[in-house]
């Protein structure tokens, strides 16, 4: 197997077991020595991508370890790594156990070297029973790959490879795409079907039908999330944070030490903080909850928990320290022009300073005196 290979088989994987927003295109077979005795490769030729629940069409819950065997290159010799497990690739693919202590789940290649950054789950007591097989092969497949770039002729001759004599009516094609997510899922639970024959049997769907399906749902979800943006959003250029901060935390005073923690419990005691954020029922998170098929309006407070309204935080209290050094620099300013200049008329005054509101409040003061 190649570099290219290996990555159109980890994309498979990768839509497979988890979320459209964490999907990686990235991904490579080649290493450093350092990153193959990692603690995801962890001098090892299979990867471990985690734990997934699955729900077919019938309703029937479906749980998976997966797996991928590959076979890694070394970004010196160019020649696979030599590790304690010397059988060929296809031998080690049909093996139904595994084991490597400590392995580490598989995200990404960029997790590779920096683990601790990335959410860390183990392979479960070091081992593994394989019961099932999806066997990828790009770009002729039993679950063929690269579906979206129309390349007919590969599913043909996929076709004709699983209506040979000792394979006919025995081993079904699913026609998928990895960048579309396109019948992915249903790769695996037709495996785990296959596995236990009494949890139903799937319909095998072609891909073009399939692929035009999920655009339905797509275009569905776009026009209502692009209807909920225009009913809701009214200044595409606020920002919650720079709005609300601003409102409830006007002034360097009103943030006290400027820790966010501290600040965190300040915005829930201020008495506006209900007109602005929404506490979810039963301490659930919000997006489990029925806030969000709501039309309330209103922030879920569970964004204070993140990182990035620490961050919304900080760049505040920057902006507000910035103000008050300004303002310190022109209360300077002010003093000495009155100590160079015996007299200061008030017109010059107001002119040179009209842009702080504390002169308007002396020129008042002045006039008010001279009345």
């Amino acid at each position: 197997m190649d570099a290219a290979d290996g990555a159109a088989k980890m994309m498979n994987t990768s839509s497979f077991h988890i979320i459209a927003d964490d999907y990686y295109t990235d991904h490579i077979s080649v290493l450093s020595q350092t990153d193959f005795s990692g603690r995801v490769v962890n001098n090892d030729h299979f990867l471990y991508w985690g734990e997934v629940s699955k729900l077919s069409e019938e309703g029937v819950d479906f749980n998976f370890h997966v797996i991928e065997q590959t076979e890694f290159i070394d970004d010196s010799s160019f020649q696979p790594f030599k590790s304690g497990k010397t059988d060929p690739y296809y031998k080690r693919s049909a093996a139904t156990k595994l084991t490597s202590a400590e392995k580490l789940m598989y995200i990404c290649k960029n997790q590779l070297g920096i683990e601790k950054e990335y959410e860390q789950k183990l392979l479960p007591d070091g081992k593994i029973n394989i019961d099932g097989f999806v066997c990828v092969f790009d770009p002729i497949v039993l679950a063929t790959t690269k579906n979206d770039e129309a390349k007919e002729m590969y599913v043909k001759e996929a076709e004709r490879l699983v209506n040979r004599k000792e394979f006919k009516n025995n081993i079904p094609i699913v026609e998928t795409s990895a960048h579309e997510n396109v019948n992915v899922d249903l790769t695996f639970v037709i495996v785990a079907q296959m596995i236990d024959r009494t949890k139903g049997k799937a319909k095998l769907v072609p891909f073009f039908e399939s692929a035009r399906s999920r655009k339905e749902v797509l275009d569905f979800c776009t026009e209502a999330y692009q209807s909920l943006i225009r009913a809701q959003v009214t200044d595409y250029r606020a920002l919650w944070s720079s709005v609300i901060l601003g409102e409830l935390l006007p002034d360097l005073a009103s943030i006290g030490d400027g820790e966010w923690e501290t600040v965190r419990v300040k915005l829930q005691q201020h008495p506006d903080f209900s007109q602005y954020f929404l506490e979810s029922p039963d301490e659930q998170p919000w997006q489990e909850s029925d806030l969000v098929d709501s039309n309330e309006t209103g922030i879920p407070l569970d964004i204070l928990d993140s990182s990035e309204a620490e961050a919304c935080f900080e760049e505040h209290k920057a902006a507000l320290e910035a103000e008050e050094r300004r303002r310190k620099e022109m209360r300077q300013q002010f003093k000495e022009l009155l100590e160079e200049t015996g007299y200061v008329t008030l017109v010059n005054l107001y002119q040179k300073f009209k842009c702080c509101s504390w002169v308007e409040s002396v020129m008042n003061l002045f006039q008010n005196q001279i009345c």
